[in-house]
């Protein structure tokens, strides 16, 4: 099985409109082949953001967007604190998180803050890398 975290950008652009983030977003919820992980640290982070003024229109349906999430994905509890990422330290609970799940993937879009190709075992890649990961095999 492959696992997969997803970086708070990603659920929040899946919850925003249909594109490569919505896709990503309903390959990982429905084949069986990629699980899904998270941290409670980590799926407060998504909350957080969904609570800022800006996400306001989107705010319940972010909710919903994080409650299917949350009852698919493998919960892990991170074991080690990463303090990797200093320009927005919120970004190291998502490393944490994949460390901690063994992730063979991070997806996310923000090539900014995470511009390191891999963290240990965990590959970042962005929507459009990771579709065309699985559909080339």
């Amino acid at each position: 099985m492959i696992r997969v975290v997803l970086d708070t950008n990603i659920v929040i652009s899946a919850t925003l409109a249909k594109g490569l983030p919505s896709s990503v977003l309903t390959i990982l919820l429905r084949l069986s082949q990629f699980q899904l992980c998270v941290s409670e640290p980590l799926l407060e982070e998504y909350r957080q953001v969904f609570m800022r003024e800006k996400f306001e229109k989107i705010h319940q349906e972010g909710l919903r967007t994080i409650a299917k999430i949350e009852e698919q994905a493998l919960n892990v509890i991170p074991k080690v604190k990463v303090e990797r990422i200093k320009m927005d330290r919120s970004d190291n609970r998502v490393l944490e998180c994949a460390l901690t799940a063994g992730a063979h993937y991070l997806i996310t879009g923000n090539r900014r803050h995470f511009n390191f190709g891999h963290f240990f075992s965990t590959r970042i890649v962005s929507p459009y890398e990771f579709l065309d990961i699985i559909i080339s095999g």
